[in-house]
């Protein structure tokens, strides 16, 4: 089992703007090379506001070893205590720059954002006081530790 530790930023920003009954948002960012465009929707009434809290575009850092670049954007939370992310990774020598989306990233027992790669690889992120996120990849590979260094990504508020 490989173990990846990682860390990175929240636009503060954006999460307030999003919260009680704000208006969604449209996006365009680029992710490691990837540039994606959607909409980040607004809670909706009586959605978990743990989960809200991972709402928006999450970049800036590498997982290393290997030096993977990786980041996601979490498009929408539901009542039913699931969020739809997109998901950016790589490239390394093995795997190349792509990108997924998953709509059923849940938050586990101790609050962490988790979710499935495509390959079953177990990915876990905690929101931190600071707005920075803790990250977990645990993969079938072997072991090892590393970090993603993260940046504040800011996303304009609703008009």
């Amino acid at each position: 089992m490989r173990v990846v530790t990682a860390t990175a930023a929240f636009c503060l920003s954006f999460f307030l703007a999003l919260s009680a009954g704000a208006q969604s948002q449209q996006f365009t960012d680029t992710i490691c090379g990837v540039t994606l465009s959607g909409e980040i929707k607004a809670p909706p009434p009586g959605a978990n506001p743990a989960l809200a809290r991972y709402l928006g575009v999450w970049t800036g850092g590498k997982w290393t070893p290997g030096n993977a670049c990786n980041g996601f954007i979490v498009t929408e939370v539901s009542n039913d205590g699931t969020a739809t992310v997109r998901y950016v990774f790589g490239p390394t020598r093995d795997v190349p720059l792509g990108w997924f989306e998953k709509k059923d990233a849940t938050l586990d027992a101790t609050g962490r954002l988790r979710f499935q790669t495509l390959l079953g690889h177990s990915v876990m992120f905690q929101m931190q006081p600071d707005y920075t996120l803790t990250g977990l990849f645990t993969s079938k590979f072997g072991d090892g530790t590393a970090t993603l260094a993260g940046h504040v990504r800011k996303v304009a508020p609703p008009r």
